[in-house]
Formats: C-alpha cells, structure tokens, sequence
C-alpha cells in the first residue's frame, strides 16, 4: 500500500474521530450522550423524520434510537405520528416543550459549529464538505462492492 495515502487516511481517520468525540463530550456537558444528541438534531433538521431516517443517518441501531424516543415521549417532547403515505412509518416531531428545550440546546450546539465553520472560511468549507462526502461516498463504494 502507498505510504503517503495511508498516512493520510489515519489521519483523516483521527480528526473524524475526534470530531464526532467533540460532539460526544459538547452532549455530556449537556447532560446528554452523543445519540441523543444525534436523535434530537435529526428531528430538528431532517424534514419527516422517522426513526429509520435518523438510524440510517447517524448509522444508530434502531433500538438504541427507540429507546431514546421512548425516553423522550415520556419526558412530552417527542410525538409520533403515521406517515402519510406508509402508515407503518412515524413522522417524528416535537412537542412545544420539546420545542423548547431542544431548541434552546441545539441553538448553543449551532453557534459552536458555525464558529468553527467561520474559522476555517467560506472557501474552505465548501472544500471540507465537498471532499468528505467525496470520500465517503468513494469509500461507501469499496465498502459496498468488496
């Protein structure tokens, strides 16, 4: 194997590891775990958002994404509805005090990441974006048909 690319790929395997345990360690300050966190985001951002959408998302075992729905159903932050179109699908959403509390923490967790992303400028996020889902999309290849 070719020195130079493996030296780069433990390297990019070092920063996304970090990264994500960035996001775990942001989350504990919080009170949270890093899927949860990952759950909360995805029924912020994701549009129809399901329990498989955010397991295939944040590659999150579903019964590990049930649990915390479960936990945040209970707590009245999380509603479950049948999708329109596949009833046996659940449209996730939050209720208003899952509203609030959710917005309120995932509002610090954007300031972070938009600061981060404001120091690496416009042109070299748009670069860092592109090149990771480049990757990912490369390596999902080779994953895919070994």
């Amino acid at each position: 194997m070719n020195r130079m690319i493996r030296e780069q790929i433990v390297k990019l395997n070092e920063a996304v590891g970090k990264t994500n345990a960035l996001y775990g360690l942001w989350a504990k300050q919080k009170g949270l775990n890093y899927n949860s966190l990952m759950v909360l985001y995805s029924i912020d951002e994701v549009k129809d958002c399901t329990q498989k959408k955010i397991s295939d998302l944040w590659l999150i075992p579903k019964q590990t994404v049930n649990s915390i729905l479960n936990d945040l159903k209970e707590k009245g932050y999380v509603t479950v509805t049948p999708a329109k179109m596949n009833r046996k699908e659940k449209i996730l959403a939050f209720t208003e005090a899952g509203e609030t509390y959710a917005g309120a923490l995932l509002e610090g967790l954007r300031n972070a990441e938009e600061r981060a992303m404001r120091r690496l400028g416009a042109e070299a996020c748009g670069r860092y974006v592109e090149l990771s889902f480049a990757f990912m999309n490369a390596f999902k290849y080779e994953v895919e048909h070994e």
